[in-house]
């Protein structure tokens, strides 16, 4: 487990901006705005940029645009730690491209990233043969890629396949992110409320929540949904609701965290809403905090705020402060 940090004294944290992207995409606060808020919640804090999501001239970045970032930088004192790449198999107007025809455009993400000043990439996803592709690239550029697993090895083969084959290359050049996202207990508030917002029922989503938590499969909610008493319109929302909620929100066990230590570089922790404890009821951080401390992890631990997406009353910047003093606490034991 490679990566900066001080396994005695505390984690050294971070924000992925994309928890700030409520703001941004609002044009109520911009990168560099961004960044001020960041460096706002302490010294030494890490960030983390998707690249195809807050800068203009993506993907042919300007010199100019990363001149301004470089210089926002330099005026808040964050610490560039993570660039965030998406395998774009889709780029082809006409094919999708196989995993190996993606390494050229994943190259020119790690130049945009060695521009920025980011020493690490993150692509979203991988297969074992893009991995053999990836690991010269990697090896030549001197720049680690790092793969995020948005669920674990416990309950998900390909992540075990991918495990498996990082331990074949055996490169420190390779790694993973590990998303907390991949330990959910529960389907957050925030999303509920704005399903019955937007006119699923609210019984029926006590019906979604009900059976999510239960590890029932979406078929049968959908089927339960179908014979309550909504109108179309209502069944509709809420049938929409339960397959956007077992898309996104993945059980977990957070004991697979631990199975992954020996290729783990950097951690995405997820949240979606605390209160003024920074306790998140969704994702079970009394356990995955310690795990890692324990674990001897040196690698940056960066808050991901997901609330914003469904709640417009949650202050981003207020979530992000008690999250990471929760982290903290947690950390001291």
């Amino acid at each position: 487990m490679t990566g900066p940090g001080d396994g005695v004294t505390g984690p050294r944290l971070g924000v992925t901006l994309f928890s700030l992207g409520g703001l941004f995409w609002r044009r109520r606060m911009s990168v560099a705005g961004c960044l001020a808020a960041v460096a706002g919640l302490g010294a030494d804090q890490g960030i983390e940029l998707v690249g195809g999501q807050m800068l203009r001239t993506f993907p042919a970045v300007t010199d100019a645009e990363v001149r301004a970032f470089r210089d926002a930088v330099d005026r808040t004192g964050v610490v560039p730690v993570c660039y965030c790449a998406y395998v774009e198999r889709a780029r082809s107007r006409d094919r999708l491209l196989s995993p190996p025809e993606t390494v050229p455009l994943i190259e020119q993400e790690i130049d945009t990233a060695v521009r920025l000043g980011f020493p690490m990439v993150r692509i979203n996803t991988a297969t074992p043969e893009l991995l053999r592709a990836l690991a010269p690239v990697a090896r030549a550029r001197r720049v680690p890629l790092v793969v995020e697993l948005a669920t674990e090895p416990r309950t998900d083969p390909s992540v075990r396949a991918l495990l498996a084959e990082l331990d074949r290359l055996d490169t420190p050049w390779l790694g993973v992110l590990q998303d907390f996202s991949a330990f959910v207990r529960a389907v957050p508030a925030p999303f509920v409320e704005a399903a019955i917002a937007d006119g699923a029922p609210a019984g029926a989503m006590a019906v979604v929540v009900d059976a999510w938590r239960d590890g029932r499969p979406v078929a049968d909610v959908v089927d339960e949904i179908a014979r309550g008493r909504w109108t179309p319109p209502q069944r509709q929302a809420a049938v929409q609701a339960a397959h956007i909620a077992y898309a996104l929100f993945r059980r977990g066990d957070a004991g697979g965290l631990r199975d992954v230590l020996p290729w783990l570089r950097h951690v995405q922790a997820k949240f979606f809403a605390v209160g003024a404890d920074g306790a998140e009821p969704c994702v079970p951080y009394d356990e995955l905090v310690p795990a890692l401390r324990d674990a001897g992890y040196r690698g940056r631990i960066h808050s991901e705020f997901e609330g914003f997406l469904w709640s417009d009353e949650l202050d981003a910047v207020e979530q992000l402060a008690r999250q990471q003093d929760r982290i903290r606490a947690l950390w001291r034991g």
